[in-house]
């Protein structure tokens, strides 16, 4: 059963972070709010764990330089469906669990400033000394796999800044599946895996700060996000990386002009051996070249005649 929210003051010690704001009461501010560093649920994608945003995207939308994304379906129903699973959770392991006093308020870690979180729901196991968080998420079906053994990657980073900001020792992630299946994981906080957190997630953030863009890669929200940036004309500087490529690709561009010029000679002598012949045969039975004509055809008043081309055939019967 889930137990009305707490009060902060009656029941716990909050001393780890901020108040920065709140999703319930002022949506777009905690939207706005959001930029000013990373939330729980953004960096696994500076992990390359994010299925749905790659590195390159996440900077784009942290330097604003992105429109934020409008919530879709599946999201707005996963918010609707929260108190279900929780629910869910609670009856099947016999935990007491609430809605997190701070839940939907947006914190911000005090140690490691450009950290966020938006705990979801709080819980007390009765072997357990202290309460722990509770993430509540909901799939489809398609995603079952993800589920099968462990918690998906990105979900478990998320979990670990939310234990790292809030300072609880442990959390649980439940989630529907389908709408039919339910499935529930407990993690335990990793100091190990937080150092590295928070030394990847400041190398990220100070290079939002000075404007310097992580590598570009080829995933699909590179590529829509690069599509995007096109199409409202944006401008941004591009790695050194780039020049690599791009001095690849101009050679490969000589390249292939030289090919075409020597590809256009070949032909042009070929076809003054063959003079009006229809068909050349090649020595040793190589192939043969013939010229087939192209028909002409008529745009509005203009007219194309009809022209030979050359082409080459292994063939040998004429």
């Amino acid at each position: 059963m889930v137990m009305p929210r707490r009060s902060v003051e009656s029941k716990t010690r909050y001393d780890s972070f901020d108040i920065v704001a709140d999703s319930e009461r002022d949506r777009k501010g905690w939207l706005a709010a959001r930029d000013t560093g990373l939330g729980a649920s953004e960096t696994a994608a500076i992990f390359g764990a994010n299925p749905w945003e790659s590195p390159f995207t996440l900077y784009q939308r942290k330097r604003g330089e992105l429109e934020a994304q409008a919530d879709s379906e599946p999201m707005e129903w996963g918010r609707r469906l929260e108190a279900v699973v929780a629910e869910a959770f609670s009856d099947k392991t016999k935990r007491e669990v609430w809605k997190h006093p701070l839940g939907g308020m947006l914190l911000r870690s005090r140690a490691f400033p450009w950290l966020l979180a938006t705990p979801d729901y709080e819980q007390r196991a009765k072997r357990l000394a202290t309460d722990g968080l509770l993430e509540c998420k909901t799939a489809g079906w398609m995603a079952a796999e993800d589920w099968s053994e462990d918690v998906p990657l990105h979900y478990q980073i998320q979990v670990a800044q939310q234990l790292l900001v809030s300072g609880r020792k442990y959390a649980s992630v439940a989630c529907l599946i389908g709408g039919q299946q339910f499935k529930f994981k407990h993690i335990v906080r990793n100091e190990k895996f937080l150092a590295t957190l928070v030394k990847k997630t400041k190398t990220f953030w100070d290079m939002v700060q000075a404007g310097t863009p992580p590598p570009i890669d080829a995933s699909e929200s590179t590529i829509a996000t690069l599509k995007q940036m096109r199409e409202e004309k944006t401008v941004i500087s591009l790695p050194p990386d780039v020049l690599r490529w791009h001095d690849q690709m101009l050679a490969a561009a000589e390249r292939r002009k030289a090919a075409e010029e020597e590809e256009k000679e070949a032909k042009r002598e070929i076809s003054a051996l063959m003079g009006l012949a229809s068909r050349g045969l090649l020595p040793e039975g190589k192939g043969m070249y013939t010229f087939a004509t192209k028909k002409g055809y008529d745009v509005k008043a203009h007219s194309v005649a009809p022209s030979r081309q050359l082409k080459f055939s292994i063939r040998t019967d004429v």
